[in-house]
């Protein structure tokens, strides 16, 4: 059966994780993340670091768990209803992500597999739906970057009329989120009214399904509607299917300005878009 939580990821490991079809064919069948490591052989190198620990060449296992680090992950790039289907049917489409075909319709097309019953609401950021939401964003950045968004947060960035923080709800259960936040010009170092946004997530069990796509169509007609002019972002490359996802959304290269908290960072991805004017 397909897991729908956000609890459940997989750690893989041996020589088979060198094959991107394998992995990318597990997270599709299971519907769960699938970590891979830097190391491939980790089984072999958990037992050396053990008995680097029983000898004393390490003090502790804090000093271990910084040892091991992410090299990929494998998002479920199916839907439920494919990854159930016919496997002839299923697997040839594992290496033709839907985002991939669906940048060449309009970027205002906000299709999702489950239409109208997404429903989104504004919510404050201290909401519980929000503040889980938040935390569930915040455990998979610890798995794949080895440390959350440091990203300063407060409730009042993203009030009307400085910002808005956007839920999904599916069932009347809150399954993603977007945010933004108006910067001080300053900051923006730009001549447009300029928002950062913040925390884009989706349940792992519910990605595939265009849910990430109707929350970024609403977050630019909520900012729109407020007066930004300018949306900027930054994401790194432990997250390909988000990238791919602002790319098909005409999301462009851009620099971090005096706003971007990891700007200079090896790797980092930093995104504009400009809203249409009126």
């Amino acid at each position: 059966m397909r897991a729908t939580t956000t609890k459940y990821i997989l750690g893989i490991n041996s020589g088979a994780v060198k094959n991107n079809l394998l992995c990318q064919m597990q997270a599709d069948i299971l519907g769960i993340p699938v970590i891979r490591p830097k190391n491939h052989e980790a089984t072999i190198y958990g037992a050396m670091l053990l008995a680097g620990l029983s000898t004393g060449i390490y003090s502790s296992l804090d000093e271990l768990s910084g040892m091991w680090s992410v090299e990929r992950v494998f998002e479920p790039q199916l839907s439920k209803d494919e990854a159930d289907g016919p496997t002839p049917a299923g697997w040839p489409r594992v290496s033709s992500p839907r985002v991939g075909r669906r940048s060449c319709r309009s970027r205002r097309s906000s299709t999702s597999h489950y239409g109208e019953r997404v429903q989104i609401v504004r919510r404050s950021l201290d909401h519980p739906d929000a503040a889980a939401l938040c935390a569930a964003v915040q455990a998979e950045y610890v798995i794949m970057y080895g440390g959350a968004d440091s990203s300063p947060m407060a409730a009042a960035h993203f009030e009307p009329p400085e910002g808005s923080f956007l839920v999904g709800y599916l069932d009347d259960a809150p399954v993603g989120s977007a945010a933004w936040r108006r910067l001080a010009p300053d900051k923006a170092v730009s001549a447009l009214v300029t928002a950062e946004i913040k925390r884009v997530y989706v349940d792992p069990g519910r990605r595939r399904q265009g849910i990430a796509r109707l929350l970024m169509l609403a977050l630019e007609r909520d900012a729109h509607a407020a007066g930004i002019e300018r949306l900027v972002l930054e994401t790194g490359p432990m997250q390909p299917e988000a990238i791919r996802l602002y790319r098909a959304l005409g999301y462009t290269d851009t620099d971090g300005g005096g706003w971007s908290e990891y700007a200079g960072h090896p790797n980092v991805v930093i995104l504009q878009y400009l809203l249409p004017r009126d």
